[in-house]
């Protein structure tokens, strides 16, 4: 088993949406065809201001001309793709659009100047050597952990995409007057570099920013995460810079004042708590 980035240009293919979307993408092989085998493990690359590693995929096919009909290539491409190319069949089995390792990242790291995608960027399928690959699951927080006592890996175990729904179909649940922004697609918003729960208005057509959060976060990343998603709002979707940010936290404990503090120095950003209740039919 071989370990490798495959590389996506977001001006070419719109990477974040097909991981989503899809369970399986059709991936050219422009390098190292004779060395690509149905097995290999390959961490999913996005290139642009905000590349890095938004998934892991495995090779289930050998290198071969391949047709795709495949939706996510832009309009100019497609023409381009309509002959069969030679490529391979990759399984997503991990996604990390909302989590991304982003390069900037990788670059601070010594244990990574070898990287061949950060040396040399042109091109499509890199290779990552054992000790590469265990150092960026490492900092995906991908290594292996002992399991957490049953109870806790029950209690309160509502998946976030239900709840997230839930509050899409009702969000004056999180704020009277609130509606989409958008009416096509309120519920994971796709920005460069993640994906937006809830994107809003409230009744003064501001845009209104929502992240849900559960457990095991962590305060400054959830912060870091709201207010950038507010900057990129800000910059593309208004015209007067008007923006707010609520996040939406589970309500377990004492309130946590480096969260107050840091979400005080964020302008429009509030914290709201929330609580979950089940009842037996």
């Amino acid at each position: 088993m071989a370990f490798w980035i495959f590389q996506a240009d977001p001006k070419r293919y719109r990477l974040l949406d097909a991981l989503v979307e899809l369970d399986e993408i059709v991936w050219q092989v422009n390098q190292h065809q004779r060395e690509i085998h149905p097995g290999d493990k390959v961490f999913i690359w996005q290139a642009g201001s905000d590349g890095g590693i938004y998934g892991i995929g495995e090779v289930t096919t050998e290198p071969a001309p391949t047709p795709t009909d495949d939706p996510y290539w832009v309009e100019a491409e497609k023409e381009r793709m309509t002959p069969p190319r030679t490529g391979v069949k990759l399984k997503i089995i991990k996604r990390l659009v909302d989590h991304p390792l982003l390069k900037s990242q990788l670059r601070e790291d010594p244990s990574l100047d070898s990287l061949s995608i950060l040396k040399l960027a042109r091109g499509t399928n890199f290779p990552v050597s054992t000790e590469e690959w265990t150092r960026l699951e490492e900092l995906l927080g991908l290594e292996a952990k002992p399991p957490g006592p049953p109870e806790q890996e029950v209690s309160l175990d509502v998946a976030e995409t239900h709840l997230r729904q839930a509050l899409a179909r009702d969000l004056n649940q999180v704020e009277p007057g609130l509606v989409a922004l958008f009416a096509e697609r309120v519920e994971e918003y796709p920005i460069p570099g993640g994906r937006i729960d809830l994107l809003c208005k409230d009744h003064q057509e501001t845009p209104v920013v929502i992240e849900l959060k559960r457990h095991h976060w962590d305060t400054d990343k959830a912060i870091g995460q709201i207010a950038r998603y507010m900057g990129w709002v800000k910059r593309t979707l208004t015209e007067d810079g008007s923006v707010r940010g609520i996040l939406l936290v589970l309500e377990e404990g004492e309130p946590d004042p480096r969260l107050e503090d840091a979400a005080a120095a964020v302008p429009g950003l509030e914290v709201k708590r929330y609580s979950i209740s089940f009842r037996i039919a």
